[in-house]
């Protein structure tokens, strides 16, 4: 796999890119990679001291890349 990793690529997309969302922290968990090319993110968000644990994304590679694909229920 080229690229980053799944912690750097959660990070960067949804912490960093999400300015409007002053407050908002994540913690990666775990990351399971499935052999389909995905990857399941299990993982903590805190926004205001509101923290909601055990929240799930998919990720999927794209042309040896991480893209998001959806949150999990």
């Amino acid at each position: 796999m080229r690229g980053i990793s799944i912690s750097e690529y959660v990070l960067e997309s949804f912490t960093g890119g999400a300015s409007a969302l002053r407050g908002l922290s994540w913690k990666i968990e775990s990351a399971t990679e499935i052999p389909e090319g995905s990857a399941i993110v299990r993982y903590t968000a805190e926004i205001h001291g509101y923290q909601k644990t055990g929240l799930h994304m998919l990720l999927a590679l794209d042309d040896g890349e991480w893209k998001f694909v959806s949150f999990l229920q």
